[in-house]
């Protein structure tokens, strides 16, 4: 079981490991604290103060891979700064510093249990596949309202969303 000690052990070997790929002269945020956060949808947050903070709802879980991947994510963040977001820069980091291991799909679902999702979001795309679009807190009209038009349309893999479904998680 993940135990608040874990999360700051993983912290420091992420730390290490990730200043040896990227040394922490080229950071352009420099990571000073490990926290806890009470954020529901969200698995770890970086902040431009050098704060790393990782979902409490990992304590008491087997979700070692998933707080390791979420932790070097995080890092990452420092390291290109948080103006990158998500873009193809931030990626090639997150790759370097092993934030986008495979996770056991279990871990994922201790995850999604401690955090308490209410709601799956499913994608029914015109080809008839289903696309699980992940675990939600509450139902968003962008996806509950959604009717494809003409010109006004989302796709997914250039195969265009028929309808959006909400199922009780």
């Amino acid at each position: 079981m993940i135990t608040l000690e874990t999360i700051e052990d993983e912290y420091q070997k992420a730390l290490d490991e990730c200043g040896g790929v990227i040394p922490f002269d080229k950071w352009s945020i420099r990571a000073k604290a490990i926290k806890l956060t009470r954020h529901k949808t969200k698995y770890g947050i970086a902040t431009s103060r050098g704060e790393v903070f990782v979902s409490q709802a990992f304590i008491n879980t087997t979700a070692i891979n998933k707080l390791r991947n979420t932790l070097r994510h995080e890092l990452a963040h420092l390291a290109v700064g948080l103006a990158h977001g998500h873009n193809r820069i931030f990626k090639q980091c997150a790759r370097d510093f092993g934030a986008m291991n495979a996770v056991d799909p279990a871990e994922i679902q201790a995850m999604d249990k401690a955090i308490g999702y209410k709601w799956q979001l499913l994608a029914h795309l015109v080809n008839g596949h289903t696309v699980d679009m992940g675990r939600v807190h509450r139902r968003h009209k962008k996806y509950a309202a959604y009717i494809p038009r003409r010109r006004v349309f989302m796709t997914i893999k250039d195969v265009v969303v028929q309808r959006f479904e909400y199922v009780a998680a």
